[in-house]
């Protein structure tokens, strides 16, 4: 479904924007999520080329000829960075031509002027393949928005799809500078509540909209058990208040040394513990943070269930 939406019909992309990582969203968050971290990603980009002692001068004339050799259409990275070399009359063992225009292909990348599509064979492998973002996206302006106006966007969506947070929950998401953070929730304030969550010590954001949904809301009859994916964007949606979902003491059982949530088994809301796929026996293995025979059942209908749809594949 990913690969037919995202290199077919073309109704998703691939950025790099909330904390400088790679993110696959709708065309109609892509200008937003695109404008509002880009001069981050940038300050990567400019120390990255002061570490090759270029000057931006020589990115743009190099980037310039990577526009030229895309008029050509869709090519592999490497491709483009050989024919570069080649067309400023250098060869590919000229180490610092080469650094350069690799460089260079990330800066239009990251600028918006191109995209790229996975052309491997398997899910598990990259391949990439760069194009015109004009070419590839018809209708995605990507530099549309002015950066104010994109943070605000994005404060206000990641509220509205992940309130109630706090403001360390926002930045930790975004990436974004607390100025910047405190700038957006400042200019939503006639679009958000602020609200108290038990257990919690500073005060929370929600947008109205959400608020609004409480009063209808109705907890699950059953109770419900999930095993979620490596890196889970729900449970990556927050920071400081994990521990609506997590005991503090088990933080770093879900979380690495570098905050990558791994695979989790939940239930009800309520990280329980984490699995694995074993892939010589074919089987999905887990283990409790803490001893739960209460729930053994429950987690292993679905443990049954997860298992045979991953044998399916």
């Amino acid at each position: 479904m990913l690969r037919e939406r995202q290199y077919e019909t073309r109704t998703l992309v691939k950025l790099r924007c909330m904390r400088r990582t790679l993110h696959t969203v709708p065309l109609d968050l892509a200008p937003i999520v695109h404008r509002a971290t880009l001069d981050l990603r940038m300050m990567d980009l400019r120390a990255r080329l002061r570490g090759l002692g270029a000057t931006s001068k020589a990115l743009e004339r190099t980037a310039m000829r990577i526009r030229e050799i895309m008029d050509t259409g869709a090519q592999p990275a490497s491709t483009i960075v050989l024919r570069t070399v080649e067309r400023q009359r250098g060869t590919a063992g000229d180490v610092a031509a080469v650094l350069l225009a690799r460089l260079s292909l990330k800066y239009l990348w990251e600028m918006g002027e191109l995209t790229y599509h996975n052309r491997a064979s398997h899910w598990a492998r990259e391949e990439r393949w760069f194009e015109s973002t004009s070419v590839a996206y018809p209708s995605l302006r990507l530099n549309e928005l002015d950066e104010v106006e994109a943070r605000r966007k994005l404060v206000s969506a990641y509220i509205d799809r992940f309130g109630p947070v706090t403001e360390r929950d926002i930045v930790w998401w975004s990436g974004l500078r607390v100025v910047d953070v405190r700038t957006a929730i400042r200019d939503l304030a006639d679009e958000l509540a602020v609200v108290s969550v038990t257990g919690l010590h500073d005060s929370c954001y929600m947008s109205l909209r959400s608020l609004a949904r409480l009063d209808t809301f109705k907890p699950p009859a059953r109770q419900w058990v999930r095993f979620l994916a490596y890196e889970d964007p729900s449970l990556k949606g927050y920071f400081e208040s994990r521990a609506r979902y997590l005991s503090p003491d088990h933080v770093a059982l879900a979380f690495n040394s570098i905050g990558e949530v791994l695979p989790c088994v939940m239930i009800g809301g309520e990280l329980v513990g984490r699995w694995s796929w074993d892939s010589t026996a074919r089987r999905v293995r887990w283990a409790p943070f803490v001893p739960r025979s209460k729930l053994a059942p429950a987690i292993e209908r679905e443990r049954v269930h997860f298992e045979e749809m991953l044998r399916s594949w």
